[in-house]
């Protein structure tokens, strides 16, 4: 019982997480999932051909949607990705 409960709970945040995601644009989405991996503003800049500074405000926008109190706990839901 406890366990079903216990997947709801990660079903319902992982639905939240993607719902979120889901709100931004398409660059935005290439920003975020390459700062959840880790990479710094240059390496995403360059993996995308663009400038630092535009890395910046993508990453800047999609924090602001996806709720930031919320981030640190996502970052170990790789389901979300899925």
């Amino acid at each position: 019982m406890a366990k079903d409960v216990e997947d709801l709970s990660e079903e319902a945040r992982v639905a939240e997480i993607r719902g979120r995601i889901k709100t931004l644009t398409p660059r935005e989405t290439e920003v975020f999932a390459l700062v959840v991996t880790g990479m710094l503003n240059k390496q995403i800049a360059s993996a995308l051909g663009v400038g630092e500074k535009t890395v910046k405000v993508h990453r800047a926008r999609s924090w602001r949607r996806c709720a930031p109190d919320r981030w640190p706990s996502w970052f170990g839901s790789r389901t979300a990705w899925a």
